[in-house]
C-alpha cells in the first residue's frame, strides 16, 4: 500500500472514530482538509498523519490552513484545530492547536484533545 493509500486510510479510521463518539464527520478527498466534524456546538477541522518514525513535524502553513477553514464556520461557539497523529504500532495523538507556528509531536506525548 502507498504511503498516501495509507493516509487516506487513517482519514477515515479517524471520521470511524468521530462518529463512535457522537461527532458527524467527513473525510474531505481534495486535500484541502483532512477531516471536519460538528458535535452540537462545535466544530473541529483535523490535520491527520500516519508515520513510522517516533516523531512528525507539522509546517505551519498546514496549521494555517486548519484556521482559514475555522474562519468561514460562524455559527460554532468552540472552533477546534487539531492534529490527529497515528504513530506505527501505537495509540493515536490528538493535540489541540491555538496558534499558527511549526509543532513537533511525539508518540510519548499525551493527547490533549479526545473525540
Amino acid at each position: 500500500m502507498s504511503f498516501k493509500a495509507k493516509g487516506r486510510n487513517y482519514e477515515r479510521k479517524l471520521v470511524q472514530i468521530l462518529k463512535a463518539n457522537g461527532w458527524k464527520s467527513r473525510r474531505i478527498p481534495a486535500s484541502i482538509l483532512d477531516v471536519i466534524a460538528t458535535k452540537n456546538d462545535r466544530i473541529a477541522v483535523f490535520e491527520v498523519k500516519f508515520t513510522k518514525k517516533d516523531k512528525i513535524k507539522i509546517d505551519r502553513r498546514q496549521i494555517k490552513n486548519l484556521f482559514d477553514w475555522l474562519n468561514l464556520f460562524d455559527y460554532y461557539k468552540e472552533k477546534e484545530a487539531v492534529i490527529a497523529v497515528r504513530f506505527k504500532n501505537k495509540e493515536w495523538v490528538f493535540r489541540k492547536v491555538n496558534n499558527i507556528s511549526d509543532y513537533k509531536i511525539e508518540y510519548l506525548n499525551t493527547s490533549d484533545w479526545t473525540p
